[in-house]
């Protein structure tokens, strides 16, 4: 008998989506239309994710919440808190860069595929730094705290090049859609969360892939 094709999905809040209903988070769509691709493989969705991570702190969790379930699939999301002003927890490029090659190692090194996903777009003008001036002075130089988090998406796009990965797109995709459909069609007032229209272009952009990852593979 086969077994399940077990993929987690691990990152932060943006992957946690704690702000819908759990049956419209990304990840419970994403489980539910595999197991209709895929069929009659089942498939099971893991989410590890945890609200407000950095990469270093992903990393650190990451052998009891994503390698103890031995994953086929590792979809790896990070970036929009590594970017705080926070000095404590702040995670500098070269530091992420770092992160993201020891996740890739680490999840390959017991078979697993790995995905890549970028940053989804944040409202800066709807987000809480934008009335926090230490934000506010510490953001102004790269052209807002959006920009200042996009290093952290052309970092795991360079990774995903590297180690001829997946690369996940959430940042242009759902851009695309906000400037098409209204931006709080798709995030939420607090200017970073996706809405339930958010979760599903998360789920769709997902999915797409990895089916067309999947049947490659296959044939």
């Amino acid at each position: 008998m086969t077994s399940p094709l077990k993929i987690v999905a691990f990152g932060d809040s943006m992957t946690q989506a704690a702000r819908v209903v759990p049956e419209k988070r990304w990840t419970f769509l994403l489980e539910q239309q595999l197991n209709s691709d895929l069929a009659p493989r089942k498939v099971i969705v893991i989410n590890a994710g945890i609200g407000g991570n950095t990469s270093r702190e992903g990393l650190a969790r990451m052998d009891k919440d994503v390698l103890e379930h031995r994953p086929d699939w590792v979809l790896v999301q990070f970036g929009g808190n590594d970017a705080t002003i926070d000095p404590q927890r702040h995670v500098a490029i070269e530091e992420f860069n770092r992160n993201l090659e020891t996740i890739w190692k680490k999840a390959s090194s017991m078979g697993a595929q790995v995905a890549f996903i970028s940053f989804p777009p944040v409202v800066d003008v709807w987000h809480a730094w934008s009335t926090d001036e230490k934000a506010k002075q510490q953001f102004h130089a790269a052209g807002g705290g959006d920009a200042a988090i996009h290093i952290y998406r052309q970092a795991a796009e360079r990774m995903a090049t590297s180690h001829q990965c997946l690369f996940i797109d959430w940042y242009h995709e759902v851009r695309l859609a906000m400037e098409k459909d209204g931006y709080e069609i798709y995030i939420l007032a607090d200017g970073v969360h996706f809405t339930e229209a958010g979760n599903r272009i998360a789920f769709e952009s997902v999915r797409r892939q990895l089916v067309s990852a999947w049947f490659s593979r296959i044939t």
